[in-house]
């Protein structure tokens, strides 16, 4: 019997005739509140246009993720009335998997690239949207430089595969091989001889010293400040959301590469420990939700878009992304 129906049955069996119906049930969503347009925390009283919305956009998150997640609990509600409990919980890109991983959210919302060290550990939606990494640049890249060279948000895959392959694409000539160095080397790296030493007076660094060149951060928002505030050369992620987070920022100048060197298919993930059974059943029938209202006609995938890019037409590789997943639409009579 598949994985998924096997937990299933289990769950369904250990909850047959023990009273469960008329108690509450928890379920835990992590949140991350950084990630804009696909996941964020909507900023002072600001409401959702929504007309029906669900428990995280009523406590204030929005996005892609967050919509879809949304869509998916409204269906469980329907399903359990006042039984279910949506309990919304920060995370960040660095402790959302350990979260998930020791049982402090069941639900991952947030936009989680799929990679094969995911699946094998969590369980995971149907792909719900596809994006690739780039960079923002500063307008002008000085010939002699000092500081720290990029910046991208730790624990994501802009940090495992986006560097190497923005300088196998050619990209950054001028600093490849320090960054490789540093790639190579991580935290055994040491500043080899170099025109640090010149620039002592400008006040950017003590002489003979470098900040390491790929500095790492928390979330998107501070990598954006760090970034508008000419801390970095180079702010790496997800297009949407680089693109996003730094046009929050007033004032800040920069161009954006209108390329994307990897693929990132986004999932929602789940975890797979059930001591708890009833939680366990409830996060299967939300992937179960999650399914019918995407392969629904019309589509939350094209509902979740419209809501998040509001006047934006997909791209051509997100048409077909979308083909693929919920099938070409119906044409309108």
């Amino acid at each position: 019997m598949p994985h998924l129906a096997r937990c299933l049955a289990i769950v369904a069996l250990a909850l047959s005739g023990h009273g469960a119906a008329a108690q509450e049930v928890e379920l835990r969503i992590g949140v991350r509140t950084d990630a804009a347009p696909f996941s964020y925390q909507r900023s002072g009283r600001r409401a959702s246009t929504i007309s029906i919305p669900g428990p995280l956009i009523n406590q204030g998150y929005d996005g892609f993720v967050v919509y879809l997640c949304d869509r998916a609990l409204l269906d469980l509600q329907r399903q359990m009335g006042d039984r279910l409990k949506v309990v919304p919980v920060n995370v960040q890109a660095s402790n959302r998997f350990e979260e998930l991983r020791n049982g402090g959210i069941d639900l991952l919302c947030d936009p989680a690239t799929i990679t094969r060290e995911r699946v094998r550990e969590f369980l995971a939606s149907m792909p719900i949207y596809i994006s690739g990494i780039t960079f923002a640049k500063q307008p002008e890249i000085p010939p002699q430089y000092c500081g720290s060279i990029a910046g991208i948000v730790g624990r994501t895959t802009a940090e495992t595969n986006g560097i190497h392959l923005i300088l196998d694409n050619g990209e950054w000539p001028q600093f490849e091989p320090l960054v490789r160095d540093y790639l190579t080397k991580g935290d055994e790296w040491t500043e080899p001889n170099h025109a640090c030493n010149a620039l002592v007076d400008t006040g950017q660094a003590v002489a003979g010293s470098r900040p390491v060149p790929i500095r790492l951060f928390d979330n998107h928002i501070d990598a954006a400040a760090a970034f508008c505030d000419s801390e970095i050369l180079y702010y790496v992620g997800d297009i949407e959301i680089v693109e996003r987070n730094l046009a929050a920022v007033p004032d800040c100048a920069y161009s954006l590469a209108r390329v994307t060197y990897t693929e990132e298919r986004y999932a929602i993930f789940a975890r797979t420990d059930f001591e708890n059974p009833e939680t366990g059943l409830l996060t299967l029938r939300f992937l179960e939700s999650l399914a019918r209202i995407i392969y629904a006609s019309p589509s939350a995938l094209d509902q979740a878009f419209v809501h998040t890019f509001s006047g934006y037409q997909p791209t051509e590789k997100l048409q077909f992304f979308n083909w693929s997943i919920r099938g070409i639409p119906r044409a309108e009579n």
